[in-house]
């Protein structure tokens, strides 16, 4: 026997949606930071975190996996950040990505947060990082269909 109960709760399970853990893609070469940032990003966010150690990876993990927000170092070896940026832009334009560096300039006068920005990171910032202000920033890259 069929309750009045019963047809609400199949109604209410078609209209539920799937809740997915936003993900984060990490690139940066440095352990230590690595594993620092990792666990701010899921202890304060609560994101799924993917690391890479440099832009060649990131291509990868970006191709086979939904990323949501991209953080990245800008000098690593192989492929460095500003060349993840040119990839992300070409293969992902909507995912938003954010810079960082210890600093270093390219030829000229052009530091790279300032290039990073030029080139279409969404947020660029400067080492030694400010956590809670990465962390915002994260959260508010983060599309709301994912959180």
């Amino acid at each position: 026997m069929q309750t009045n109960a019963e047809p609400a709760k199949a109604k209410s399970r078609a209209h539920l949606k799937l809740i997915r853990t936003p993900t984060v893609l990490l690139v940066e070469d440095d352990a230590e930071m690595a594993a620092f940032l990792v666990e701010a990003i899921e202890n304060y966010c609560g994101y799924r975190v993917l690391r890479a150690t440099n832009g060649r990876q990131a291509d990868w993990l970006l191709r086979s996996d939904h990323i949501d927000v991209i953080l990245t170092d800008i000098v690593m070896p192989e492929c460095d950040g500003l060349e993840l940026i040119r990839i992300k832009n070409a293969s992902h334009p909507h995912v938003p990505l954010i810079a960082m560096t210890g600093g270093g300039r390219l030829l000229g006068d052009m530091d790279l947060v300032e290039t990073a920005r030029m080139l279409g990171a969404n947020a660029a910032l400067p080492k030694p990082l400010d956590i809670p202000r990465l962390l915002k920033l994260m959260t508010d890259m983060v599309p709301q269909t994912a959180q």
